[in-house]
């Protein structure tokens, strides 16, 4: 069994109250995609398209140059309700890495990247916490995924790399085993 279909089945079996099966997206073979955030039935919801698909700037930028197959699985707004607590946006993962990924593109000033920053490592370490948690009697490791977390801004707001930035990374995997970036491109090869 793949990967991907391990997930799913335990996605049906610890949620069998869930209408997740909406919310992860078909394969996407495309060697450009992207993840942006969509007005569906008045909920933001991510979605992943082909870049040739759509004018989309501001996104999540995939580089799938192994013709991997892609899926997205949206969580704010689809597997949890806008009224749940925060959790990030999305996971897109083929069957070797698995990206938790929180969409922060309306930031547009540097003081606003700050605090937007530390909301989303907090979103993303929740949501992991809780797949972690949700999952533990089922695999320990997430299947042996490559376990990756993005927070996607607008590239001119990134704070620059200092060694106070390094150490927010180095804890960030130290507490929830999960490397983080803070970039709009994964590459999948």
């Amino acid at each position: 069994m793949s990967k991907v279909d391990s997930l799913k089945q335990a996605l049906e079996k610890q949620f069998p109250d869930r209408n997740w099966q909406r919310c992860f997206s078909f394969p996407h073979q495309d060697e450009k995609l992207v993840v942006f955030e969509e007005q569906i039935e008045g909920q933001r919801i991510s979605v992943i398209l082909p870049q040739s698909d759509t004018d989309q700037e501001l996104a999540f930028r995939i580089v799938n140059s192994a013709g991997s197959s892609i899926y997205l699985f949206a969580i704010d707004g689809c597997f949890f309700a806008s009224d749940d607590p925060k959790r990030c946006d999305c996971l897109v993962c083929d069957e070797q890495c698995l990206c938790f990924v929180e969409l922060k593109l309306d930031v547009t000033s540097s003081r606003q990247a700050t605090s937007k920053l530390k909301d989303a490592r907090n979103q993303l370490g929740t949501t992991i916490i809780f797949f972690k948690d949700a999952f533990s009697s089922i695999t320990q490791n997430f299947w042996d995924f490559n376990l990756e977390a993005y927070i996607v801004m607008q590239m001119k707001m990134y704070p620059r790399q200092s060694a106070s930035r390094v150490q927010i990374f180095v804890s960030f995997l130290e507490e929830y085993g999960v490397k983080l970036y803070e970039k709009d491109t994964k590459i999948f090869s």
